[in-house]
């Protein structure tokens, strides 16, 4: 970073106010074959962002001998009456939790709830999937183009 925006501060270090991360996307071009392979191109910031914190979840899993992955069974409105939603939701987080714990699930994951109904027989099926959203704040006034 050189000694450019650096100084000040309680213990004499200040991270810079903005730098040019050419070290990390030549890290990420060489991580990622999507985006290696188009150097320099358009890429889904979504798409990259969810690479890179699978990668890092990977690494931070505190869950080394993992159980075989079982798949669910969709629920009908009928099992959920009986038994209720609650119950099942955390029968499906459970499960998840039995495969994947780290910082990033415990701070970033969550749960969905969907629902999909047929439309010419009138069932309905119910899933509970876990999902990682990572919400980041833009400065306000900030145009395309980052200026």
């Amino acid at each position: 970073f050189g000694s450019g925006g650096f100084g000040g501060g309680a213990a004499g270090f200040a991270p810079p106010l903005a730098f040019a991360p050419e070290d990390f996307y030549e890290t990420v071009c060489e991580a990622c074959i999507l985006v290696g392979e188009q150097r320099g191109e358009q890429q889904d910031a979504h798409e990259i962002m969810n690479f890179l914190l699978d990668a890092l979840h990977e690494d931070l899993n505190r869950i080394k001998k993992r159980p075989p992955y079982e798949e669910r069974r969709d629920l009908a409105e009928e099992d959920i009456s009986r038994r209720g939603e609650e119950r099942y939701a955390a029968e499906a987080w459970h499960d998840h939790l039995r495969r994947h714990r780290s910082v990033l699930v415990d701070l970033c994951q969550g749960q969905l709830r969907s629902q999909v109904r047929c439309c010419e027989c009138g069932c309905d099926s119910v899933t509970f999937d876990p999902f990682l959203f990572l919400s980041l704040p833009l400065p306000p006034g900030l145009r395309r183009g980052g200026r």
